[in-house]
């Protein structure tokens, strides 16, 4: 017959082993296997959507934008970015939303007001093509509205005191 005081510590020694081997194999098996690439940075993404813009690669700059804008939201810088590509994929009204919050977070902002304005004017000259589109039923309004814009081109130019905006007719 065996003592059993011996055994307690060859069993307390096992354990032991048992449970440093386990713990190795855990968390050699928790590592990773390769290196985990560090997360880009907002301004170089921003970066690269300004080369994608400068090539005129306009579905690949928006989407450099979106992700900066995710990576540092709120950043006037990069949602003026993201509005302009937006605009020149033909987004006016997604567009005009962006500038509007750029414009909310730096109201002194010369390159988004601008392009709000650039914005506004694409959004009237898209109304006069529907116009035109109307053909005879819509002619009368085709023209005051052209008219808008030359009175406006006039005043911007210094050329007429005139009001951009006629008086409104309900009657015509």
């Amino acid at each position: 017959m065996h003592d059993g005081r011996k055994l307690i510590p060859a069993v307390v020694a096992g354990l032991t082993l048992g449970i440093a081997g386990t713990v190795a194999i855990s968390t050699a098996l928790a590592a990773p296997t390769k290196k985990e690439t560090p997360k880009e940075s907002a301004s170089e993404v921003f970066e690269q959507g300004k080369q994608a813009a400068a090539d005129k690669d306009w579905p690949a700059a928006l989407e450099l934008f979106r992700k900066a804008d995710k990576l540092k939201p709120r950043d006037p810088e990069i949602i003026n970015a993201l509005a302009f590509t937006t605009r020149k994929t033909g987004k006016l009204e997604e567009a005009r939303e962006l500038y509007l919050k750029a414009l909310g977070l730096r109201p002194r902002f010369p390159e988004a007001r601008e392009y709000l304005g650039e914005c506004y004017l694409e959004l009237a000259k898209e109304q006069l093509a529907m116009l035109k589109e109307y053909g005879d039923d819509a002619k009368e309004e085709y023209e005051a509205l052209a008219s808008a814009f030359k009175r406006m081109a006039a005043e911007v130019e210094g050329g007429s005191a005139e009001p951009a905006q006629p008086e409104w007719d309900p009657f015509r």
